[in-house]
């Protein structure tokens, strides 16, 4: 007897001394025993967890949560693990008690930075989706209607809408609903804002740099004259690193919130979509000016064409007339003693229009020769222009340009609508004004065309060549080495985890990554060597008279030297490394370029299966 009590005894010592609570119940729901563990769980609990009815044998062998308040506030959860023992030699239920608050607090926190990691990358792929779109769209209305479907598509608004604003320009409303008997495409109108409207104007001023909820907005409600009260949008300033263009605004759909994960995923598109605006734009004034570089060459070959000046200012003006889609035109030169102006260039003017000799006077022909400024009218005003007015009947549009040297004026072009509603634009402007410039100046004219011409030719981002510009001066070296036996070789660049950087760094981060490689390899090279921008984030380098084994240590100080360069951020410093792929040609080998790039791609492969920052060489195999 005193042998079983002595083991009672132990076995009781055993169960107050562990961590976890212990209580024994009997089939009647008394408890027999607890362990002094389970004091405070079980103050946590309901006073009726271990009545008859709540502990049966289906819960044996099972496992419990049981979540209870906390009279101070928070919760707290106890596991509770039950099974059958005999207690005093009676059946009875032994229930295991723990409390578990703190690891599902942490398992919460947990899923909760899970839950937040998921929803960033899901909004680094949609900002990477928009970027790849953006990138495709060249024309500015085509960029602009891609960005706005694009957030109107990821975020379900009611309504996108874009206010942008040029320098001397009025506002631009460019606008995409999505609600019945609305037209899906790019709505773009001049905006009159009311006097009271200052967000544009501080948004522009960069005094607002966040998004902003506007409600109630009475400029809303006339936007949108079938939406129904109270009105509400977020407006995301629309801005790049360097320059405000204006607001991009969206109306989440009626009876919605925009969430917080919804208001950041905007705010990055917004500014993905500012920098495609501003691309497309930049295209557009390149464009531009690569027409207008067109029309002054046809100038240059028309005055190169010959000798006599008559017949050179005639043909100056028909090409005017032709360029700008004018009906008429005239050319006027100052007389020998600059008081008076001669007009014997006319084209398109009607039989019954003579346009005598005009005196020094206040009139538009001579505000232009003194000004030596161009001048565009598209509502003539007969009561504010009663000379041209009296001259030339019907005019409606007027478009003047003086013709300028460096040293004086000789006379002016001017370019006439007649009773149309065509009108003269901004382009017309410049180029009539060029024209006027460049007449007498041929070498000039070339000049100008050349450094025109050189935008299709260089790279924007890294002042690189064009693939198309590499790929033609590449092809003569490639042809001249293996006819004449020289050594040539070729080195593949690609940047290590340009997807890394852009999500660590932001998207502006893989340009400047791309940039401070154009640089290293700028410097490092020869001026005789060939350097193009190849398929987005790689480049290309040609290098004439160098064997393979030379050209491989001309990639190893290359990449020593970019991985020792970090660039600079918004996020601060990021190191940049490449991998490279080292190909070659020696002796009378017949090798095209293209089969020459294949061999580099080869090796940059055999690179980045060694690990980031690293160089290989390819090798014929056999």
């Amino acid at each position: 007897m005193s042998d079983s009590r002595n083991q009672e005894a132990q076995f009781h010592h055993i169960l107050d001394g562990l961590m976890d609570g212990v209580v024994v119940v009997d089939q009647k729901g008394g408890v027999r025993y607890r362990n002094p563990a389970a004091e405070p769980l079980l103050r946590l609990l309901p006073p009726t967890l271990f009545e008859k009815d709540t502990i049966w044998k289906a819960k044996v062998g099972k496992t419990l949560e049981l979540l209870r308040a906390r009279p101070e506030g928070g919760s707290s959860v106890v596991e509770l693990r039950v099974a059958a023992t005999r207690w005093e030699d009676q059946p009875a239920y032994l229930a295991v008690l723990r409390d578990i608050s703190e690891e599902k607090e942490r398992e919460r926190k947990l899923q909760e930075e899970l839950d937040q990691s998921q929803a960033r990358a899901a909004q680094l792929e949609a900002m990477r989706f928009v970027a790849d779109q953006l990138n495709q769209a060249v024309m500015l209305d085509e960029t602009i209607q891609s960005g706005l479907q694009m957030i109107q598509a990821l975020t379900g608004a009611m309504a996108v809408w874009a206010i942008l604003a040029e320098e001397g320009k009025s506002p631009q409303l460019v606008l995409i609903e999505d609600r019945p008997g609305a037209a899906p495409l790019v709505q773009r109108d001049t905006l009159n804002l009311p006097q009271d409207c200052t967000c544009l104007t501080r948004y522009l001023a960069g005094e607002i740099t966040a998004p902003l909820f506007i409600e109630n907005c009475e400029w809303m409600g006339a936007l949108f004259k079938d939406a129904r009260p109270p009105y509400r949008h977020v407006s995301f300033p629309l801005a790049t690193d360097v320059k405000a263009l204006g607001v991009l605004n969206v109306a989440p759909a009626e009876g919605e919130e925009m969430s917080d994960a919804t208001r950041d995923l905007v705010a990055g598109l917004s500014r993905q979509l500012a920098v495609a605006i501003q691309r497309a734009r930049q295209y557009s004034a390149s464009l531009q000016m690569l027409r207008q570089s067109e029309a002054i060459s046809d100038v240059t070959r028309t005055i190169g064409s010959t000798l006599d000046l008559p017949t050179m200012l005639q043909n100056v003006l028909r090409l005017a007339v032709e360029l700008t889609a004018a009906e008429a035109g005239s050319l006027a030169l100052l007389s020998e003693d600059e008081e008076y102006l001669n007009f014997p260039f006319v084209c398109g003017l009607p039989p019954d229009v003579a346009l005598q000799p005009l005196m020094r006077g206040k009139n538009l022909f001579w505000d232009a020769i003194l000004s030596k400024k161009p001048l565009l009218i598209n509502d003539f005003s007969e009561s504010g222009e009663g000379l041209l007015g009296s001259l030339i009947p019907d005019l409606r549009g007027l478009l003047m340009a003086p013709i300028l040297t460096a040293e004086r004026c000789y006379g002016v072009i001017a370019l006439y609508n007649l009773g149309r509603e065509g009108r003269f634009s901004d382009f017309d402007l410049s180029l009539v004004e060029s024209l006027g410039r460049q007449a007498g100046m041929a070498v000039q004219n070339a000049q100008l065309y050349f450094e025109v011409q050189q935008l299709t030719t260089t790279d924007a981002l890294t002042g690189l060549n064009t693939t198309p510009s590499f790929n033609n001066l590449a092809v003569k070296e490639v042809e001249r080495a293996w006819r004449y036996g020289r050594p040539l070789s070729i080195i593949l660049v690609d940047i290590d985890g340009m997807k890394g950087i852009n999500a660590s760094a932001g998207m502006p981060a893989g340009d400047l990554a791309l940039q401070a490689v154009a640089r290293a390899c700028l410097h490092s090279l020869r001026r005789v060597d060939i350097l193009g921008r190849y398929e987005n984030d790689a480049i290309v380098l040609l290098l004439p008279e160098t064997d393979i084994f030379r050209a491989h240590d001309v990639a190893e100080r290359l990449r020593l030297q970019v991985a020792s360069t970090p660039i600079e951020t918004d996020a601060g410093p990021v190191t940049v490394t490449v991998s490279m792929g080292v190909a070659g040609i020696a002796g009378r080998q017949e090798v095209d370029l293209s089969t020459l790039i294949e061999r580099a791609e080869a090796a940059l492969f055999d690179a980045r299966l060694k690990g980031p920052n690293s160089v290989a060489v390819w090798h014929e195999e056999g």
